[in-house]
């Protein structure tokens, strides 16, 4: 009767234990996979954040907005993110591009701090956090388990577009378009001279003869240029005819109405309305954040000039532009024989917060690769 009753007990035990464990493979495993969830969404906010910051001159942005991401909690919402100590731990690398593939890192270059910000493209986030177990260390395993999530995202060339480039172009100089310099986006209509273009233009004769040279049609814009579709290729970037780079674009006159008016309501969708040079946008801050949005900052074909036989024009790159009527005045002026003019500031990186840290001429997007 005795061995029996053992027996019972021993059985019940083993019930008891196996009972543990299967609960806490249900609990405790299951706050295991929501965690690597709730880090993995970290890393690739953080990354991402990260990447557009790039600029090619600091880290400091870059670094900046992995801290930002750190409002994203984990553990079911009752932990934050913190940058090392506690139960978690960020690592934030950048890498340069691989020689012969731009589109991915190479591995040779992470640094978490690099000599420079010259050349790095990709941002890594390493992220451990550390979770208690409640029910499976009854059963014998660790108190504890470190869930690690990793995210790599990069600033990647871009060569085909479906939208979101303004639908202007200016025409290519001898030397590279100067960044803090205004050019022409849309040229007078009929006969000008120098000191109608732009100030960056007019100071180059080579580029005055090949502007003069232009047919009457050809003053800039290159999209369908029917009012309706004019304004939405400039205020949203949606137009019909999609822009590859090696390849040609067709240009018109954009001297409608609706071009105007479709450039200042871009500028109205920014929130900052009153800037009118780049470095002013960029320094207008609001609790060290960057008061505009971004919409005043638009990528550009850059063309080769009018071709010999009056057709499409060689596209021979891209360049990034801060849309602002002069140095003193935001807003577009009406008149065709207005030359309108925007900001170079440098590589175009779409969604980027500035000029991007990539070759010049390219374009370029933010992604995650990893």
């Amino acid at each position: 009767m005795n061995s029996r009753k053992g027996s019972t007990l021993i059985a019940t035990a083993l019930c008891v234990t196996s009972l543990l464990g299967m609960t806490g493979l249900a609990l405790d495993l299951g706050r295991v996979y929501i965690a690597k969830n709730e880090t993995q969404t970290f890393c690739d906010a953080a990354a991402l954040a990260a990447a557009m910051a790039l600029d090619g001159a600091s880290l400091v942005a870059a670094d900046n907005a992995v801290s930002q991401s750190k409002v994203n909690r984990w553990n079911l919402g009752t932990a934050s993110f913190e940058g090392s100590g506690g139960d978690t731990s960020i690592l934030t690398e950048f890498a340069k591009p691989r020689p012969g593939d731009a589109s991915k890192p190479d591995e040779q270059t992470w640094s978490a701090t690099p000599p420079s910000a010259a050349g790095y493209l990709f941002v890594r986030v390493t992220t451990s956090v550390t979770l208690p177990m409640y029910i499976l260390p009854v059963v014998g395993t660790a108190r504890s388990q470190k869930v690690t999530a990793v995210s790599v995202a990069g600033q990647i060339p871009l060569a085909s577009f479906s939208g979101g480039l303004l639908p202007f172009s200016p025409i290519r100089h001898a030397d590279d378009f100067e960044a803090g310099e205004s050019y022409t986006l849309r040229y007078p209509a009929g006969s000008f001279a120098a000191g109608d273009l732009c100030l960056g233009d007019q100071g180059d004769a080579a580029f005055i003869s090949v502007a003069t040279s232009q047919p009457p049609g050809q003053r800039g814009f290159y999209e369908d240029p029917q009012q309706p579709m004019l304004g939405k290729a400039i205020v949203d970037g949606v137009f019909p005819f999609p822009v590859a780079f090696p390849g040609k674009i067709a240009m018109s006159g954009g001297a409608v109405p609706a071009a105007q008016t479709g450039l200042n309501e871009r500028i109205d969708f920014d929130t900052d309305r009153t800037s009118t040079t780049y470095a002013q946008y960029q320094a207008n801050r609001f609790n060290g954040k960057r008061v505009g949005n971004g919409f005043r900052l638009v990528g550009a074909p850059i063309n080769a000039g009018p071709a010999k036989d009056g057709g499409a024009r060689d596209i021979v790159g891209f360049g990034g532009f801060f849309l602002s009527a002069s140095p003193t005045q935001v807003y577009y002026s009406p008149g065709e024989k207005t030359a309108w003019c925007a900001e170079y500031y440098g590589v175009w990186s779409k969604a980027a917060q500035g000029a991007g840290p990539g070759a010049a001429g390219q374009a370029y997007t933010s992604v995650l690769v990893q």
